[in-house]
């Protein structure tokens, strides 16, 4: 009996995960915005917020296997955006050029590096790191803004 274990121990200790396998939990189904939260940073400070928690719209995440996506309502505005997107080589890096519009109608790219906090077969995180400006004359500050979204299928 002890054989048996170490034989299914070892066995089992020298998979390797399947690359491909990330991408497949992308294409396998659209994800929806459950969350969206910003922490603005100045300095050592931090102010926290929840956004969208009065949008009567779903914002939809869509990736397409030719390196295609989408994304719906984005900032709960009707809108759908379309783009391209690409993972890091080691797959922590969502790179995507999808240009969305926020409620002021300004343009951006919300996804363009974003790193993957999560991804599985019920949840995607994604956080974006945005440096408002390095430095200001006095005293040095550093200004960041760091969004959070939360996907859900």
């Amino acid at each position: 009996m002890p054989l048996l274990l170490v034989v299914c121990w070892s066995t089992n200790s020298c998979k390797k995960n399947n690359p491909d396998a990330t991408i497949g939990i992308f294409l396998a189904r659209d994800w929806r915005l459950a969350s969206q939260q910003v922490a603005n940073y100045v300095g050592d400070s931090v102010r926290r917020d929840t956004l969208n928690t009065n949008c009567d719209k779903v914002q939809v995440f869509g990736f397409k296997s030719d390196g295609s996506c989408t994304y719906r309502n984005y900032d709960c505005v009707a809108d759908q955006a379309q783009g391209n997107w690409s993972l890091s080589n080691d797959r922590v890096i969502l790179y995507s050029d999808v240009v969305c519009k926020d409620a002021s109608s300004k343009t951006f790219q919300p996804f363009k590096r974003a790193s993957i906090l999560n991804l599985g077969q019920n949840s995607l995180v994604l956080e974006v790191n945005d440096t408002i400006d390095t430095i200001r004359l006095v005293p040095l500050t550093v200004r960041r803004k760091v969004t959070r979204y939360g996907f859900i299928p």
